[in-house]
């Protein structure tokens, strides 16, 4: 599986619908038109940050830690760059896991010759990843609430706090409910990968004598017990290029 960013996506579904309605906000009462325009600057730098082919987290935050407005216009960017923060810090722990060298070399020659063909270590690997990435979704999810999205505007009050919640309500949150379908499909998709891996692995370990590694390829004793392997490899590259076209 090739190094990717796979995050890029669901920052764009989540972070920038949420960062282009606070500007609205600003539009919607009317506020001073330079101040409003740069906080349209500000929100403009992070979209076309999480466009790139590759998401440049440090200039994310950059923009996301800083603050332009002040009184409660600057409440409202410093709420939303909070809310957008946190959502690329969870997809940033998403990528590293993905494209950590533990996930990438899993089943490799390398890890076969040194876990197998208990494949101990890998085992456990797998499993822990499989929990962190539950761990990881559930936390995605919890951002594209309502009520987790308001927790970041508890100093915003009266007038505002209430035209917040009614754009959430008006558009934001069905706009999330594709995003959360998005999320809730890829991370399936990584579950199955990862238990696809696991279950190869436990077939070699379960036919540990019937097999052995020659250079980069494994010789079986049986065709069958090849056919098999062969099978499990079809499908582990069909997620791996499923999951790379995200």
């Amino acid at each position: 599986m090739k190094k990717r960013n796979i995050g890029k996506r669901i920052c764009i579904g989540i972070g920038i619908v949420l960062v282009l309605l606070a500007v609205l906000y600003i539009l919607f009462v009317n506020f001073i038109q330079k101040k409003a325009e740069l906080l349209e600057q500000e929100f403009s730098h992070i979209e076309e940050i999480s466009q790139r082919g590759t998401i440049d987290y440090d200039s994310v935050y950059y923009y996301t830690n800083r603050t332009v407005l002040d009184g409660t216009f600057g409440e409202i960017e410093r709420a939303t760059k909070n809310y957008i923060r946190d959502v690329y810090q969870e997809v940033e722990g998403l990528d590293a896991i993905i494209n950590s060298s533990d996930f990438q070399n899993l089943l490799t020659v390398p890890v076969i010759l040194e876990d197998g063909p208990l494949f101990v270590e890998s085992q456990a690997y797998v499993e822990q990843t499989r929990k962190d990435l539950e761990k990881k979704k559930d936390a995605m999810i919890a951002l594209l609430e309502e009520d987790k999205i308001m927790e970041y505007y508890s100093d915003v009050h009266g007038i505002f706090s209430d035209l917040i919640r009614e754009e959430l309500k008006a558009s934001v949150l069905s706009d999330f409910q594709s995003t959360k379908e998005e999320i809730e499909n890829m991370m399936a998709m990584l579950d199955d990968y990862l238990v696809l891996i696991s279950n190869t692995m436990s077939f070699l370990t379960e036919n540990k004598d019937s097999w052995e590694l020659e250079g980069e390829y494994i010789s079986f004793a049986t065709d069958e017990l090849y056919n098999t392997y062969e099978a499990f490899i079809t499908r582990i590259n069909d997620l791996s290029y499923q999951l790379n076209s995200i």
